[in-house]
């Protein structure tokens, strides 16, 4: 866009972004039929509304400088010519640019919030001066902001739309085609910028994706890699947005991509039903080894249980029999230390018996020995005593005593001359008799 030489109308009729490019080339020819040797102008043709009329249709835009065709003539073409749409004439048109040769170039800026309408006014110059085009001489030649009411007893109100009319000098074809597409200002408040020869930025990233190259380089909606097609999976639409938006080849893909999807999904199926199949196969394969494990488990523990009864049995058996071997070991113990005690109380009793025996011994030839000693001394005095009445001359005594004498020398007292000492011995043998019951008493 190189002048504000500008017609636009707004046509009732929603189109698809696949019949634009039809439209168009329609539109170029009814063009160059009306003015056969004027340059062919630019074409716009996008969604819009008109406000106004509270009508969604289409809005369709002739762009070409006044040296060319003036807008007046468009208009008239237009009219006389009978321009359609869809079946339906351009009619009145919806705005008409300068008639002039001057670069003049419209802006209008949506949506900016009322808290801070003022303070925007007052940054735009610097904005479209300095920032917009860095070393591009823009001159602002007007800003006014737009109101509108909805009867003629309301009071008109700020619509939040600010318009801006620049002069750039000297005029550069090219310089809107590098201009962005939203003012985010004081990095708060996203505002859309609306101009002839606007780029169509992508209307998902925004401003986010307006730069002329690097990684936010801008890029139309048809080819952002952000949207995605939920039924066919391809970039640049979605089912889930308005499909009459596809382009031709948008929805050549999405048909393909449906198509690819679909197999893609039966082939999944199948490929899980398989699998599905696989792992029901593996789960009862794991199942059984489950099973049989817990079987031989089972069983293990049964023999174990079984060994272990065995081995406490045996214990208890072994254990029944050290306990009997150690009670009779105890037994015989017992019995071998009452028989050792018995022993030593009889050897006891013995050798008390043989003390008390060689003790009455001992006595028995102590009293013998005196008893020898006193019928040896009693002897010897007899025989004193008998040798003394001898030596006297006693007659009537050695009467008496050769009587006796003669009396002795029978037959029964033979034995006793031959032993003058057996009434000794007979007094010596009750001595020891009598000393032996004493010593047996004692005892």
């Amino acid at each position: 866009m190189t002048t504000a030489n500008l017609v636009a109308y707004h046509v009732p009729v929603k189109i698809s972004l696949n019949d634009r490019d039809v439209i168009k080339k329609m539109l170029g020819k009814a063009f160059a039929l009306a003015f056969p040797n004027a340059d062919g102008p630019s074409i716009h043709v996008f969604e819009g509304r008109h406000h106004a009329r509270a009508q969604d249709g289409t809005l369709i835009a002739f762009e070409t400088p006044c040296s060319n065709v003036r807008a007046s003539d468009i208009v008239a073409a237009a009219f006389l010519h009978g321009w359609q749409l869809g079946g339906r004439f351009l009619g009145e048109p919806w705005y008409v640019g300068f008639e002039t040769t001057e670069p003049f170039y419209p802006l209008k800026f949506l949506k900016v919030p009322d808290t801070c309408k003022n303070a925007f006014i007052q940054a735009l110059p610097a904005f479209l001066t300095k920032s917009l085009v860095p070393g591009a001489a823009i001159e602002v030649i007007d800003i006014w902001e737009n109101q509108t009411r909805t009867s003629k007893a309301e009071d008109w109100k700020f619509n939040g739309e600010i318009c801006v009319l620049v002069c750039m000098k000297p005029p550069l074809v090219s310089l809107t085609a590098v201009w962005p597409g939203w003012f985010h200002f004081d990095n708060e408040y996203l505002i859309k910028m609306v101009y002839p020869g606007r780029f169509d930025f992508c209307n998902f990233c925004k401003h986010t994706a307006q730069d002329i190259i690097g990684p936010n380089r801008r890029h139309r909606e048809e080819d952002c890699i952000r949207i995605t097609c939920e039924d066919c999976g391809h970039i640049g639409h979605n089912v889930a947005f308005d499909k009459t938006t596809f382009t031709e080849p948008n929805k050549r893909k999405c048909q393909e991509g449906k198509r690819k999807r679909s197999e893609e999904k039966e082939k999944a199926r199948k490929q899980q039903k398989l699998m599905e199949e696989k792992a029901e196969q593996e789960a009862a394969l794991e199942e059984a080894k489950r099973k049989a494990a817990a079987e031989e488990a089972k069983t293990k523990a049964e023999e174990a249980d079984r060994k272990r009864a065995e081995e406490e049995e045996l214990a208890r058996i072994k254990a029944a029999e050290e306990e009997a071997k150690k009670k009779q070991k105890e037994a015989k113990k017992k019995k071998q230390k009452e028989a050792k005690k018995k022993k030593e109380e009889e050897a006891k009793k013995r050798a008390t018996k043989e003390e008390a025996d060689q003790q009455a011994t001992q006595d028995t030839v102590g009293v013998t020995s005196e008893t020898n000693s006193q019928i040896k001394e009693e002897s010897n005095r007899a025989s004193k005593q008998i040798k003394e009445p001898r030596k006297k001359g006693d007659a009537v005594h050695g009467n008496n005593q050769a009587s006796k004498q003669d009396g002795d020398d029978g037959p029964n007292n033979a034995g006793k001359e031959n032993d003058p000492t057996g009434d000794d011995n007979k007094r010596g043998v009750t001595a020891e008799s009598e000393a032996v019951v004493k010593v047996e008493k004692s005892v």
